[in-house]
């Protein structure tokens, strides 16, 4: 009798690169000021509750700070909520003295929360996220930190009014408690790239995705986390043209990726000088790549 196939387990990851181990590049501390690194980037290399042990997870959550710090002279750390292993506030207040013992801050907390999202046309998940969220402002007030940005799913035409209804009601209790909600530029869905332009778009036949971004903002008096990655630009000319519309509903914090498409050395320059951006840049790359963008906006700013 032929037996049933053995169910074989997943593989291991293979064995990850060695980490960055320094040394912070030798330039001022006013630029360094303005680098932060995103705890997302190691999400992998991180010991996270939850998640079995393995190897390649060599990094404490409560040490990140001190590893930013040690080796790329970085002070500002930004956080995903996932990667808190307790929300007690015992806990927070222990991570809080953790980041300050390294001299440095948190940034920005990002939420995710799934199909509880703004354009979620079911009114008990818009509900869940407005409450999740301020559950996290409450959390950032104990932080310390200035920011909750939030994921507002897949935004269109139709799901501006709820969405914008939703995010005004979130901002309205997070400025009650000195957090400013942020909303990250999004890609959009591939079915959603209007033909031969390699434009993005929220939905056949919509505006551009980054548009609708800044028209809830606007309409809500959050702010943009402008991330240069997530415009999908095809040109450096297109990325130009939507930093340029974005830079004034700016949060003062914006995310670092690389694209085929552009040269990040242009636009940290053009963002910097033509525009006169002063916040943040936020590195969000995987860590064998994070030396060379981080060398790339010290170089350019």
């Amino acid at each position: 009798m032929t037996g049933r196939a053995t169910a074989q387990a997943p593989a291991d990851p293979p064995p990850a690169p060695a980490l960055d181990k320094g040394p912070p590049a030798a330039i001022s501390p006013g630029k360094l000021a303005r680098v932060s690194i995103m705890t997302y980037n190691f999400t992998s290399r991180l010991k996270l509750e939850g998640q079995p042990p393995h190897p390649n997870r060599l990094l404490e959550v409560f040490d990140i700070a001190d590893y930013f710090a040690d080796t790329y002279g970085v002070h500002n750390v930004e956080l995903q909520h996932s990667h808190f292993a307790s929300t007690e506030t015992s806990y927070l207040n222990d991570f809080r003295a953790r980041i300050e013992k390294a001299k440095s801050r948190m940034t920005q907390i990002n939420v995710e929360f799934g199909p509880m999202n703004l354009s979620s046309p079911e009114v008990v998940q818009r509900e869940q996220e407005i409450d999740l969220t301020g559950r996290w402002v409450d959390h950032a007030t104990v932080l310390n930190c200035p920011r909750v940005m939030i994921n507002q799913g897949a935004l269109t035409t139709a799901t501006m009014p709820t969405a914008t209804a939703a995010l005004r009601r979130m901002n309205e209790y997070a400025k009650s408690k000195g957090v400013r909600i942020t909303v990250e530029t999004r890609e959009p869905r591939v079915s959603d790239v209007e033909p031969g332009t390699g434009l993005p778009l929220s939905a056949p036949g919509g505006p551009p995705a980054w548009e609708l971004t800044k028209q809830l903002v606007l309409s809500s008096e959050t702010a943009t986390n402008i991330d240069i990655g997530n415009i999908t630009a095809p040109s450096q000319t297109s990325l130009h043209t939507v930093l340029r519309a974005l830079l004034p509903t700016t949060s003062g914090n914006l995310h670092v990726k690389v694209s085929p498409n552009w040269d990040l050395a242009t636009a940290i320059r053009y963002v910097n000088n033509d525009l006169a951006y002063q916040g943040l840049y936020s590195i969000e790359v995987n860590p064998s790549l994070i030396r060379g963008v981080y060398d790339t906006i010290l170089a350019n700013i």
